[in-house]
């Protein structure tokens, strides 16, 4: 169906009030795909120990290490381009077509990895090939979690978004927690000596089907009514442009809320394994199930903090987070430092974790709130993707930090400081969002 406004509009509003949308469906399909969003990049953080040394080759360990942390980083760079295109998309298209493009694209992207020839076969086009992809995932995870929030919290009743848009978030740390269960599998089957070799290819193949999975659900989605109604009215001729010249501040907050929330998770997601396995000697195979443990454990808990945010508003719990990450920094890292005790450092980042949830659970959800609908893809898009380029370079600043004061205490400071920077926006300026309708 076209959506150009002008064209069919008595068609398109009588397909608004008539179109029911089933709230659950639209946020497992949401989720679904965020899941696949941060297994993507999950997976690459989980196996950098092991792939360092295949496209970055280095007589010095930590170079290469460096190397592998900054080919992350690039993915998160480009993702506002992403979000641009992609919310264009979404604003002037339909949300659901979007959101199947960056699911179908970031799939590939992640198996094509899985199959890239080494630097010892073809040299330098190895590392290239790698940012390359790393490049075309940033770009289409650019799309993928405002798409997801948007879609889900417009096909929501305002009274029970909180805890069906939570769904998002639930698949962005579910991702952490399956790719997490697939390395520890892997690892389990094979000998470090093979996992070195060839085995760490495997959990990127693994998204084929999930992929196929997903898409199968995202086809068979309507645009929300919401949408529907808006784009019989007036659609936003260039999306982008509204968004920075009317709502730059909006956007600014939307950035500052996504660093201050995943800053926390992604650190401690993406460079936890590389400094427990390679720095501290612990084994693979057991710290990858206690991290699939532990995320498990910590996404269960994620639609009961949406559903709190239901009731008792969204900067209350959200603020409980950020007040806490501030507070426990310094000691949670202080005892992970000191600890070679697998089951306690599994406790200690729970904890971490389950801190983190209250502001992870609703941050999409508070970003696609501030937005109006005209503008709500691309508003959300661009300020969730500005705030993850600076999460982006978490991992690579605690590799170096740590590799230069050879302790994981002094990288406390980062989640010390997304606490302020969280607990500050939303003290000054950010309204509260719950159960009030949608901006229009």
């Amino acid at each position: 169906m076209n959506l150009r406004p002008g064209r069919n509009e008595a068609a398109v509003r009588t397909i608004a009030r008539t179109s029911s949308v089933n709230p659950m469906r639209a946020a497992v399909a949401g989720g679904l795909g965020s899941l696949i969003e941060y297994f993507d990049f999950a997976i690459y953080g989980f196996v950098a120990v092991y792939i360092a040394g295949h496209f970055f080759p280095s007589d010095r360990p930590a170079v290469g290490v460096l190397a592998t942390m900054g080919a992350f980083t690039i993915g998160y760079v480009v993702r506002p381009i992403g979000g641009w295109f992609f919310g264009r998309m979404g604003d002037r298209r339909g949300r659901s077509k979007a959101l199947v493009v960056t699911v179908v694209a970031m799939g590939v992207c992640t198996a094509a990895i899985g199959l890239l020839p080494s630097y010892a076969t073809i040299g330098i086009l190895a590392p290239i090939a790698l940012l390359a992809l790393r490049v075309v995932q940033g770009f289409c995870a650019g799309g993928e979690a405002a798409g997801a929030a948007s879609y889900a919290a417009e096909s929501a009743p305002a009274h029970r978004r909180g805890f069906y848009t939570s769904l998002t978030p639930m698949g962005t740390t579910g991702g952490y927690a399956v790719a997490a269960i697939v390395v520890g599998l892997v690892t389990m089957a094979l000998s470090p000596e093979q996992m070195q070799s060839w085995g760490w290819r495997i959990p990127f193949l693994v998204v084929a089907p999930i992929t196929l999975v997903c898409t199968f659900f995202r086809l068979r989605l309507e645009d929300s009514p919401e949408f529907l109604e808006m784009a019989a009215q007036q659609v936003a001729k260039s999306p982008l442009r509204q968004v920075v010249s009317q709502h730059p501040m909006k956007v600014a907050q939307a950035a500052l809320l996504t660093l201050a929330t995943f800053g926390t998770s992604t650190l401690a997601l993406t460079y936890f394994p590389t400094f427990f396995i390679k720095g501290r000697g612990i084994s693979a195979q057991p710290f990858y199930w206690m991290m699939a443990v532990v995320i498990s454990l910590a996404l269960l808990v994620f639609p009961l903090i949406g559903s709190l945010t239901d009731r008792f508003g969204r900067k209350r719990v959200m603020l409980a987070g950020y007040g806490g990450l501030a507070v426990l920094a310094y000691p949670l890292f202080w005892s992970l430092q000191n600890s070679q005790n697998l089951v306690l450092i599994g406790i200690i980042f729970l904890v971490y974790y389950l801190v983190n949830g209250c502001t992870i659970a609703s941050a999409f959800l508070v970003t696609v709130e501030l937005m109006p609908r005209a503008v709500r893809y691309t508003g959300a898009a661009l300020g969730i993707n500005l705030g993850l380029i600076a999460v982006g370079f978490g991992p690579t600043i605690a590799a170096e930090v740590v590799s230069h004061f050879g302790s994981l205490v002094p990288i406390a400071v980062l989640p010390a400081v997304c606490g302020v920077i969280g607990a500050a926006t939303l003290l000054f300026g950010v309204r509260e969002t719950a159960r009030a309708e949608l901006a229009k």
